[in-house]
């Protein structure tokens, strides 16, 4: 399926996920918050991969259920 990306998701990301869109000193100290149009472009990608992540999990599940799937770690490369 497609995943579909709105405007407005990508600025509900951002703000519950602010603590990644900084400015760090050489030491790794948050000196600055980027402002949302400043890396919007990043979180959209970020946005992006988090649900393409959760639509692979969420197929994984209903592989696993509709087959019952079992999987053997030790065999898994």
């Amino acid at each position: 399926g497609k995943i579909d990306i709105k405007e407005a998701d990508v600025e509900l990301f951002y703000k519950a996920n602010k603590d990644k869109y900084v400015e760090k000193d050489e030491a790794g100290k948050t000196v600055r918050q980027k402002s949302f149009q400043e890396c919007a472009q990043q979180v959209a990608q970020d946005l992006y991969l988090d649900r393409q992540e959760k639509a692979y999990r969420d197929l994984i599940v209903r592989l696993n259920k509709a087959e019952n799937v079992k999987i053997y770690e030790q065999k898994v490369q």
